[in-house]
């Protein structure tokens, strides 16, 4: 996403990666070679009781059909047989939720997950040590020299950039000023020739 160049907008990235576990640090030191880590954390989970107690389910369940498919070889009435092929569905069916939840436990070993965000910027700053008062003040000004500098160049660009649309705004302006001054003008104008007329008037009839 922001792939595009537009103003101020930089091309960032956010993605969830999948990789071998055994290749984590690898990765984390290639990543750390190339570009400039700003923050991480890493996080572990331990599945291994989990892991172990869903095993254990597993065995139970195996366990549980053999005995019932014994039971079902045996059996001698129609009740009989219905009601074990149905306890025999169901416990075939924990069997595929217990695998498919082994299958994760074992994915997570395996795998490591790493969610990545990657920023471009516009000035590479490497991340240091904290720095002490009289550092901070001195990279401080600089920061602030430089944002003064890039606040006029930005102005003197947006001026450039938007000189057309100033010039018609301006013209706008213009115009309805020279209109309000005429309007404004001839409005005074007949203010004194009705006071002239109201003049003369008292004149003559005193």
């Amino acid at each position: 996403n922001g792939s595009a160049y537009s103003d101020k907008r930089f091309r960032n990235m956010s993605m969830t990666i999948r990789i071998p576990a055994e290749s984590l640090n690898s990765f984390v030191s290639t990543v750390d070679e190339v570009s400039n880590i700003v923050s991480s954390r890493k996080t572990v989970d331990d599945v291994t009781l989990s892991y172990v107690a869903t095993e254990s389910r597993m065995k139970a369940l195996q366990v549980e059909e053999a005995r019932l498919l014994e039971l079902l070889a045996k059996a001698e009435t129609m009740s009989d047989l219905l009601t074990i092929e149905q306890r025999l569905t169901d416990v075939r069916a924990e069997i595929e939720q217990v695998t498919s939840s082994l299958r994760l436990y074992d994915n997570q070993v395996d795998y490591a997950t790493i969610h990545l965000s990657v920023e471009e910027v516009k000035e590479y700053t490497e991340v240091t040590e904290p720095e002490n008062i009289l550092q901070r003040i001195g990279s401080g000004f600089v920061k602030s020299l430089k944002g003064v500098g890039n606040f006029f160049v930005e102005s003197f660009v947006f001026i450039i950039v938007a000189s057309p649309y100033l010039v018609l705004i301006g013209l706008f302006v213009f115009v309805i000023c020279y209109f309000y001054r005429k309007r404004r003008k001839a409005k005074k104008q007949v203010k004194q020739e009705e006071k002239k007329t109201e003049g003369k008037v008292e004149e003559e009839h005193p």
